[in-house]
């Protein structure tokens, strides 16, 4: 009896985590294009992306940058505590602590993203680091001939 008690349980958990699932809903502005959860929000802001969750204190912002990785890495370390590089979907990132959250500044194609994140949504900023692709792509310029 208490078998078949046990069995019933274990059912009842499956089907009730399986409905869990994060669906995800596609981003794409002229910048980039990048998965994040349904019950979520996106605005873009000029270039920057501000993503809220509709019900709770999440919180993630994404800035592409025209700086080089090297010079904005040193400039962000001016105002936050570097932690140390991570590898987030093949991408090397250089993880940031700041104020009630983190930080991830990584390079896709040529261009820098700065993604900063709230208290509890850090797997939300690694998926969409994951999943993001740069469109905005910086040209190398030359020297103007003189």
């Amino acid at each position: 009896m208490n078998r078949n008690l046990l069995i019933i349980i274990l059912i009842s958990l499956v089907i009730t985590t399986a409905g869990c699932a994060t669906k995800y809903q596609k981003f794409t502005n002229e910048n980039m294009s990048f998965e994040y959860p349904e019950n979520w929000e996106a605005m873009p802001i000029l270039d920057d992306v501000s993503l809220t969750e509709r019900e709770g204190d999440g919180r993630i912002f994404i800035n592409p940058t025209l700086e080089d990785l090297e010079s904005f890495k040193s400039w962000y370390g001016q105002s936050a505590e570097y932690v140390g590089e991570e590898k987030i979907g093949g991408v090397t990132c250089y993880k940031y602590k700041v104020d009630h959250g983190g930080a991830y500044i990584f390079q896709k194609i040529n261009t820098v993203f700065l993604v900063v994140y709230g208290e509890g949504s850090e797997d939300v900023a690694k998926h969409i680091i994951e999943t993001l692709n740069a469109t905005y792509i910086i040209e190398p310029t030359e020297a103007p001939q003189i």
